[in-house]
């Protein structure tokens, strides 16, 4: 089976920059080489690494070019015309892509759109195979643009959560064509102890001693995320709790990304306690399963509906309890007796709460980190693999 693979275009594959959707896809390779159940072609944006040592066996990339000076000004002037209502021009990159598909003969048996619904506007009269999108967030609902007509076009949509399926399912409340299909991560990763002298050079890294207890938040540092609402809680916490600390893992965007006036915002919020919150910058995805297996405590309180939130799944494999806000797709991750779920609406105050119970309850600790690890088994990169494949497979 032959796949053509449309990548978002705004982070190289493979992932060197990172990218919850470029390192699953990555994931989905790694399976192929191994399983050689498709030869799959990727277009992608340009990247530091020699073109050559991408390939593989089963895999070729194709390269677009987004540094020279037109594909900028491109994306520029693409950018302006889009915002006006009813109007899809493209960007620079599927502008390109549409060339490669112009130029080249076509082999493939299926197309898949990663997470860019409207992708499918520029290229469908050129493709003669089913095309799938691949949702990964809440970009195709009754509020999208030319919502109708997208969704029309695709032959499935593959959503990574029951909640996204049912944002999309408000164009089409009796659809047919949506297919759940939960992300799946390198689970004995997360699971494998490491060494301790491990453990002890990431707590000497980021000054966290022996007998601290780490509560610990991985991914963007963006206001949705809730990371300013976890800060003000730790912080009244520790006001009478000492010997804790709160690790904060990651950036505003990816990799080389630069400090947001957010972060710079939260550092002046944690100035007075800079000794017991720690902000990482952004760590390599092939490090993070250390940082887990270092800390105590893992704490997602994002404010918007997140699509499945991969932290979650790497923190039960790891596990370490969780502290969750009770919204998007993370409850279809997690039953409520297998974490400690926040209320949205007081979400602060209930931070707390949940933060000196785990601190406290010795005995709910451990329960929750031994069936932490039983049930992240199901989100395993080969089965999610096999189902990716099965998926593909199907008669449209």
């Amino acid at each position: 089976m032959n796949i053509l693979v449309i990548t978002p275009g705004y982070l190289e594959v493979p992932a060197i920059n990172g990218g919850a959707v470029e390192n699953l896809i990555d994931t989905i390779v790694t399976e192929n080489e191994k399983y050689k159940k498709a030869k799959f072609k990727i277009i992608t944006i340009s990247n530091k690494i020699n073109i050559d040592k991408c390939n593989k066996e089963n895999t070729e990339y194709i390269h677009i070019n987004n540094k020279s000076f037109l594909f900028k000004i491109k994306r520029i002037l693409c950018f302006l015309i889009n915002k006006i209502p009813l109007i899809y021009i493209g960007n620079s990159f599927i502008r390109e892509v549409v060339k490669i598909l112009k130029n080249n003969k076509q082999n493939f048996d299926v197309v898949i759109i990663e997470n860019n619904p409207l992708y499918i506007l520029k290229i469908k009269k050129y493709i003669k195979v089913p095309i799938i999108l691949h949702l990964h967030n809440d970009y195709l609902n009754n509020k999208t643009k030319l919502n109708k007509k997208v969704y029309s076009e695709y032959d499935k949509i593959v959503t990574v959560s029951n909640y996204i399926g049912n944002r999309v399912k408000t164009i089409d409340v009796k659809s047919n064509k949506i297919i759940t299909l939960y992300n799946g991560i390198d689970i004995k990763r997360f699971k494998q102890e490491i060494p301790e002298i491990d453990k002890k050079q990431i707590r000497d890294r980021y000054r966290i001693n022996e007998n601290d207890f780490v509560f610990l938040y991985t991914g963007r540092i963006i206001p949705q995320k809730g990371v300013k609402q976890m800060i003000q809680a730790f912080n009244n916490v520790n006001e009478t709790i000492k010997n804790i600390k709160l690790l904060i893992v990651g950036s505003s965007a990816f990799k080389n990304a630069k400090k947001s006036k957010y972060i710079k915002e939260l550092e002046k919020l944690v100035s007075k306690n800079n000794e017991n919150i720690i902000f990482t910058g952004y760590v390599d995805y092939n490090e993070i399963n250390k940082i887990y297996k270092s800390c105590q405590v893992q704490i997602v309180p994002s404010l918007w509906g997140e699509a499945l939130a991969n932290t979650v799944i790497e923190g039960m494999a790891a596990g370490i309890p969780q502290i969750l806000n009770n919204i998007g797709g993370i409850p279809e991750l997690l039953k409520k007796e297998t974490a400690l779920f926040c209320d949205e609406k007081n979400l602060i105050s209930s931070l707390e709460k949940n933060m000196i119970e785990l601190i406290n309850n010795k005995e709910r600790f451990l329960n929750l980190k031994n069936i932490n690890v039983e049930n992240s088994n199901i989100f395993d990169q080969k089965q999610f693999y096999d189902n990716y494949i099965d998926i593909m497979k199907l008669k449209l």
